[in-house]
């Protein structure tokens, strides 16, 4: 599929903007512990996005919920940063995407 990990990506990145925007509104006190983020339960977290990104329904509560929780999970910097690696990895293998989700 030609340009498919371009689409992955940037679908991707709106993902990633949504948990950005979340983090912004935590407070800014700087946080101690140690990156503890499990690509796999992220993923199984916002799985239930995936058929609402391929067009398939409306947004489901539990990608919200799902979203809420990669939120709660990344609570550093770093946890950030292996955060967005896991879904950029994630979506690069990801087919069906809607072109109406990319920015």
């Amino acid at each position: 599929m030609a340009g498919g990990y371009g689409v992955s990506r940037k679908v991707a990145v709106v993902v990633i903007s949504i948990l950005a925007a979340s983090w912004l509104m935590v407070d800014a006190v700087p946080r101690r512990t140690m990156a503890t983020i499990n690509c796999d339960e992220m993923i199984n977290s916002i799985a239930p996005c995936l058929k609402y990104l391929r067009g398939d329904g409306s947004l489901p509560k539990e990608c919200c919920d799902g979203v809420d929780h990669v939120n709660s999970m990344a609570t550093t910097k770093t946890d950030r940063q292996q955060t967005c690696k896991c879904i950029v990895d994630t979506m690069a293998s990801v087919s069906g995407l809607l072109d109406s989700f990319i920015i």
